[in-house]
């Protein structure tokens, strides 16, 4: 634990969530990522989450503590990477960060 109070984490670090579920298979039914760190902790197989809009200079984390890959799903018209999704291994994180109103790309955990 970092001391700090949820709020004075959230004010440092930007909105934390915690325990998400990994859902759908495509980018339609995917969960809609709402944090700028997001820890998905179940992710069944074939599954995914869906990135925000990006902004130039905006980062996003996603953590895969689930016990399956997860699928990374850019918004229609918007890439990742220069394709429209991704695939987080588990046990792995990435950092997003937009490039432009259409593009994300990442910085891959080791």
């Amino acid at each position: 634990a970092s001391g700090n109070s949820g709020m004075a984490t959230e004010a440092i670090c930007g909105l934390v969530r915690n325990n998400l579920t990994a859902v759908g298979t495509n980018l339609a039914t995917a969960l809609a990522l709402t944090g700028v760190i997001n820890r998905v902790s179940t992710a069944a197989l074939s599954t995914g989450v869906s990135l925000p809009t990006p902004e130039a200079g905006a980062e996003i984390t996603i953590i895969n503590d689930g016990a399956n890959p997860i699928t990374v799903y850019a918004k229609t018209g918007q890439t990742v990477n220069g394709a429209a999704s991704t695939t987080i291994t588990n046990a792995k994180a990435s950092k997003f960060v937009g490039s432009s109103p259409t593009a994300w790309h990442t910085l891959a955990g080791a």
